[in-house]
C-alpha cells in the first residue's frame, strides 16, 4: 500500500478550490492581455483596454456557475479555446487507434513530446469529444511563471513534476511523484507524461527510461514485479505528429547555440515565448495515434522503452514536410513522389532568412522521424 503523503504541493486543484481560483483568474488583467494576443493579435493598441474588458465579461459569462474542474475544462478549454485553435491553427485533427481503448477504463498516456502545452491539451481534447474522460497532466515545474499560469496548470488537472534539484532531493520528489501517479491510476483517473523530460528538439522521440523507472519506484517499494507493475498501469503509448512544428526555428537556433557554443541559456519567460508561438503558430496537419495499453511481458525499464518506442514510431504520422526534409539532407528523391514542387518550394519559404547550419538542423529535425521508421523497420506509408 502506498505511505500517507502530502501532495499538496503537486496535485491539481480539487473541486472545493474551484470557485476561489476561477475568482483569481477572472479579474488578471496578464491573463486577458494574453487571451486578447493569442485570438486578436492585430488589436490597435488604443482598443486594448475596451477589448480586455469585454473578454473579462465574456469569461465571466461564460464560467456562469461553474464549480468543477471537469465542467471548467469543458467551457473554457475545450469549448472555447482548444476548438478555435485547431480550427485556425491548423489544417485539421485526425486521430487513430482509440478502438484500442476502452472509454470505461483510465490509462497512463505515454506520448512523444513536441509542444509545451498544446501535446497534452489536445490529447484531452481528443479524449472529451469521445466520451473519454480527461487525463491529469504531468508538467515541469519550470513552466510556472507566475500564479496564473501555476493556477491554470493546475485547474486543467496539471500534476507538477520538480525538476533541477539536489541529488536526494530529486530523489524524494521522484519517489512522490511515482506514489502520486500510483494513488491517481489506482483511483481511477488517466495521466498523461511525456516519454522524455523536455520536448524533443531534434524529431528523434526517444524515451527516457529513467521516466520508466520513476513511474515503477511507488510498485518497486511493495515488492510488486515489474510484470504486476505493467498490468497495473496500462500503459498506453501516443505518436503525435504535426504537420509544421510553429517552434522549428526556435529548437533549430538552440541546438545550433549548443553545438557551436556548448550551451545554450535560457532566457528569462523563453518558455512562455515558445508556449505561446506553439498555440498562436500554423502547424498544418495534426495527427494523434493511441497504441493498444502494453502488455505486460517485459523484465524491466529497458525493454520497455525500446517497445515504446518501437510503437511511437509506428504510429507516427508522416507528412510531405518529413519526406521533403529527408530527401533533402540525404541528397536523394527516394520520397519525391509523395510532394509536389509547390509543397517543397512552400516548406522552404519558412527557413529562408536562416543561416546555411540552422537550416540543415532544421530540416534534421523533421528528417528524423522517417529515419526513425526505417531504422526500426516500419513500411513507410506514402499518401
Amino acid at each position: 500500500m502506498i505511505d500517507e503523503e502530502n501532495f499538496d504541493d503537486i496535485r491539481p486543484y480539487r473541486g472545493d478550490e474551484v470557485p476561489e481560483v476561477l475568482n483569481r483568474l477572472k479579474n488578471s488583467q496578464w491573463l486577458m492581455s494574453g487571451l486578447r494576443t493569442v485570438f486578436l493579435p492585430k488589436t490597435p493598441r488604443f482598443l486594448a483596454p475596451l477589448i480586455d474588458r469585454i473578454l473579462k465579461i465574456y469569461l465571466s459569462l461564460k464560467l456562469g456557475n461553474t464549480q468543477t474542474v471537469g465542467s471548467f475544462q469543458r467551457k473554457i478549454i475545450v469549448d472555447t479555446l482548444l476548438h478555435p485553435i485547431v480550427k485556425k491553427t491548423s489544417s485539421g485533427l485526425s486521430y487513430s487507434g482509440l478502438e484500442n481503448l476502452d472509454s470505461s477504463q483510465n490509462y497512463l498516456f505515454v506520448s512523444n513530446h513536441r509542444d509545451i502545452i498544446l501535446d497534452p491539451a489536445l490529447l484531452d481534447y481528443i479524449l472529451s469529444k469521445n466520451n473519454f474522460e480527461m487525463a491529469q497532466v504531468a508538467f515541469g515545474d519550470n513552466l510556472l511563471f507566475n500564479d496564473v499560469i501555476s493556477d491554470l496548470i493546475r485547474i486543467n488537472r496539471g500534476v507538477i513534476v520538480k525538476r533541477s534539484l539536489p541529488p536526494r532531493d530529486q530523489y524524494i520528489a521522484s519517489m512522490k511523484l511515482s506514489n502520486y501517479i500510483r494513488k491517481t491510476l489506482e483511483e481511477g483517473e488517466s495521466i498523461w507524461i511525456a516519454q522524455s523530460s523536455g520536448r524533443s528538439k531534434d524529431g528523434m522521440d526517444i524515451t527516457n527510461p529513467a521516466i520508466m523507472k520513476m513511474l515503477y519506484f511507488a510498485y518497486k517499494q511493495d515488492k510488486l514485479d515489474f510484470h504486476e507493475f505493467l498490468r497495473r498501469t496500462k500503459i498506453v503509448p501516443v505518436a503525435i505528429s504535426y504537420e509544421y512544428d510553429p517552434c522549428d526555428r526556435m529548437k533549430a537556433w538552440e541546438i545550433h547555440r549548443k553545438r557551436t557554443r556548448g550551451e545554450h541559456k535560457k532566457r528569462r519567460y523563453e518558455d512562455l515565448v515558445s508556449i505561446m508561438a506553439g498555440i498562436k503558430g500554423f502547424k498544418g496537419k495534426v495527427h494523434y495515434h493511441f497504441n493498444a495499453p502494453m502488455p505486460p511481458e517485459y523484465k524491466n525499464a529497458k525493454e520497455l522503452v525500446t517497445a515504446i518506442d518501437e510503437r511511437i514510431q509506428h504510429g507516427y504520422k508522416l507528412w510531405a514536410t518529413n519526406f521533403i526534409a529527408y530527401d533533402v539532407i540525404h541528397n536523394t528523391n527516394l520520397f519525391e513522389q509523395t510532394y509536389s514542387e509547390f509543397e517543397k518550394q512552400r516548406f522552404f519559404l519558412r527557413f529562408r532568412r536562416l543561416s546555411k547550419q540552422v537550416r540543415n538542423i532544421l530540416l534534421e529535425a523533421y528528417s528524423n522521424p522517417v529515419a526513425n521508421k526505417m531504422m526500426h523497420g516500419k513500411k513507410i506509408q506514402m499518401e
